[in-house]
């Protein structure tokens, strides 16, 4: 699956316009990022290009995220402020 992407407005002065184009790969039965590639032309001349590639994901059965820890979480109005 591939998306194809330009944002509805500049993310800062600096830029002029930004392409992005993300690639996503079946992985057992799911459907994970498999590359990122964004473009983006500055104001004071050139591009920036970045690629983010995705690699060796290893998909694990129920048991192995059943021995993580469980210990409960409780949110109270101070906490959850402090994780914003």
């Amino acid at each position: 699956m591939r998306l194809k992407a330009e944002p509805a407005e500049n993310p800062s002065f600096w830029t002029r316009r930004a392409y992005i184009e993300e690639v996503y790969t079946k992985v057992a039965d799911f459907w994970l990022p498999g590359y990122n590639h964004s473009v983006t032309t500055i104001r004071l001349g050139g591009h920036a290009d970045l690629t983010i590639e995705y690699r060796n994901y290893e998909i694990t059965d129920a048991s192995q995220v059943s021995r993580l820890s469980t210990r409960p979480v409780t949110l109270s109005t101070e906490t959850a402020g402090a994780q914003e």
